[in-house]
């Protein structure tokens, strides 16, 4: 179950011109995002614009390397490592190595422009 594989198998379906070929995957994953839409309480708030790019860049950054990876962290690091996949324990040390620098460079950053600011949770 992932988000990695149903994006995947969209791709496929929508450029081979077959969408009967959608697995349970994509089902699930629109209902997961339907299910957060439903579930919203109170008005939708959005982020400002640094946050938003941030967090747009860092989902496509995650996408591409699932896609590249063949799988999600978790099952690199479930799986992958505890055979000694030389793939799983490359991606798991990359992952590691990219969080530190991204926390050093925006919690640590002296420039706090580039955190963004965070606003507090409406009471309801």
């Amino acid at each position: 179950m992932g988000f990695v594989g149903a994006a995947d198998n969209a791709r496929r379906a929508v450029v081979g011109g077959d969408i009967g070929a959608l697995s349970f995957q994509v089902y699930l994953a629109v209902g997961v995002i339907s299910g957060a839409a439903i579930a919203i309480r109170g008005p939708l708030r959005l982020p400002d614009a640094a946050r938003a790019s941030r967090a747009l860049i860092g989902g496509v950054l995650m996408g591409v390397g699932g896609t590249v990876a063949h799988g999600c962290n978790i099952g690199n690091g479930l799986t992958g490592v505890p055979l000694l996949s030389l793939g799983s324990l490359l991606a798991i040390t990359s992952m590691a190595l990219g969080a530190a620098m991204m926390r050093w460079r925006l919690l640590l950053s002296p420039r706090p422009r580039l955190r963004g600011h965070e606003r507090p949770e409406p009471t309801w």
